[in-house]
C-alpha cells in the first residue's frame, strides 16, 4: 500500500471540511476587518482546507482533555461540561447569531475562572512568552473577554502548549467590560449589515489581506458563493429563537436550505464585483458591467441573463462573452459544472 499519508490527508479533506459555521463565532470576533467577519457570517467564500491543516486543527482540540486532566491532577476543581446540560458551556446572543463555547470553568482560590486552551508552534509560542496574550494573540484575548462576560466571571486562565517541546505558557486575564462592549457592538454591526462593511485595506498586498480566507471574494473580484445568506432576500432574525427569514417567500429558512439556496436566489449586489448600478424589475436584476456599456441580468436564464449558480462561475471577462452566449443558446446550456453539491432546492415553500 503506497501513499498512506496522502490517503489519510485525502480522507480528512473529504470528510472533515465542514460547511459554513451557522453563527458568528466568539473565537473570531477579535478580527479587525469587519468585512471578513461579514463574509464568514454570510458564507460568501468557498473555503476548503487540505487534510494536513485539518489534522492540525484537530490536534489543538485533542489537547483540551490533557489540560483538564493535568489541572485536576494538581487538585484544581474543573468543570469541562455544564452540569445542567452535560454539554460544553454554550452561549449566544442576537438570536443565536453570535455564539461560542468555552473550554471549561476552574475554581482558582475559590474564584470561578474561565478556561481557554491553545496549542502553538515554537515561534508564536516564544512571541507569546515575550508579549503576553493581549498583544501576541488579540483574537484569543477577545474570545476570553466574551466568555468572561457571558459567564459573568472576572478572570480567565489562558494556557498554551508548545507543540515542539511541550512547554506551557499560562496567564491570568482580567475581565474588561469596556472591551466586551466594543466586541458585542461589533458583532451586532456585522450581523445586521445588509451589505459588506468597509474592508480593512483597499490594497490586496496588505498583510491582513494576503492570508485572509476571503481574499478571492474581497480583492480578486470573484462572485460570492451561492447560498441563502448571499441572497438579497435573506435576513437574520435577531429576536426570539433567531434563524433566517426569506423576505421573498415570507418563510423561515431551514439551515440545510440556507446552504443551497433556491432558484429565486438573487445576489446582494456588492457580491457581484464586476457589476454596478443594479436595476430591479421583479426578480430580474440588471447590472451594467464596470468600465463598459454592456449589461447583464441576474435572473431567469436567457441571452445575457444568468441565474446565480451561473454567475458564481463567471468573471468580468466571461460575462456576456459572445462565444459563451452562443454556446448557451445553441445547446440550451448553462455555465459551469452543476454537481450534487451545487443544485437548487426547488421544492418551495420549504
Amino acid at each position: 500500500m503506497k501513499n498512506i499519508v496522502s490517503q489519510i490527508d485525502q480522507h480528512w479533506a473529504d470528510t472533515k471540511n465542514e460547511p459554513g459555521r451557522p453563527h458568528l463565532g466568539a473565537s473570531l470576533i477579535g478580527t479587525d476587518c469587519e468585512r471578513a467577519l461579514w463574509y464568514g457570517f454570510r458564507w460568501a467564500s468557498k473555503i476548503h482546507f487540505d487534510g494536513r491543516l485539518l489534522r492540525l486543527f484537530d490536534r489543538g482540540h485533542s489537547e483540551e482533555p490533557r489540560f483538564i486532566r493535568d489541572l485536576k491532577a494538581i487538585g484544581i476543581t474543573v468543570y469541562d461540561r455544564d452540569p445542567e446540560t452535560g454539554k460544553q458551556f454554550n452561549f449566544s446572543e442576537h438570536g443565536g447569531h453570535f455564539a461560542g463555547s468555552s473550554d471549561g470553568i476552574a475554581l482558582l482560590d475559590n474564584v470561578p475562572t474561565v478556561l481557554e486552551f491553545k496549542t502553538s508552534a515554537d515561534k508564536p509560542f516564544q512571541d507569546m512568552v515575550k508579549k503576553g496574550v493581549m498583544v501576541s494573540k488579540p483574537l484569543h484575548y477577545a474570545q476570553m473577554q466574551v466568555y468572561m462576560a457571558w459567564h459573568g466571571y472576572s478572570q480567565a486562565l489562558y494556557m498554551m502548549v508548545n507543540k515542539n517541546d511541550d512547554n506551557i505558557y499560562e496567564e491570568i486575564i482580567q475581565a474588561e467590560p469596556k472591551a466586551y462592549n466594543l466586541l458585542a457592538q461589533k458583532a451586532e454591526r456585522v450581523i445586521s449589515a445588509q451589505v459588506p462593511p468597509t474592508r480593512i485595506s483597499a490594497s490586496p498586498s496588505a498583510f491582513e489581506c494576503k492570508w485572509c480566507d476571503h481574499f478571492g471574494t474581497c480583492h480578486d473580484e470573484r462572485p460570492a458563493r451561492v447560498s441563502c445568506r448571499t441572497c438579497i432576500s435573506a435576513t437574520p432574525v435577531t429576536t426570539g429563537e433567531g434563524g433566517w427569514h426569506c423576505d421573498h417567500h415570507n418563510l423561515a429558512i431551514p439551515l440545510d436550505v440556507q446552504r443551497t439556496a433556491c432558484p429565486d436566489h438573487r445576489y446582494i449586489p456588492p457580491l457581484l464585483p464586476f457589476g454596478e448600478n443594479p436595476k430591479a424589475e421583479g426578480r430580474e436584476v440588471t447590472y451594467q458591467m464596470i468600465g463598459s456599456d454592456r449589461e447583464f441580468t441576474n435572473g431567469t436564464r436567457g441571452p445575457n441573463s444568468y441565474d446565480s449558480l451561473e454567475l458564481q462561475e463567471l468573471d468580468a471577462s466571461t460575462v456576456t462573452d459572445p462565444g459563451i452566449e452562443a454556446m448557451r443558446e445553441k445547446f440550451d446550456g448553462r455555465v459551469g459544472p452543476v454537481t450534487s453539491k451545487d443544485e437548487w432546492v426547488d421544492d418551495i415553500p420549504f
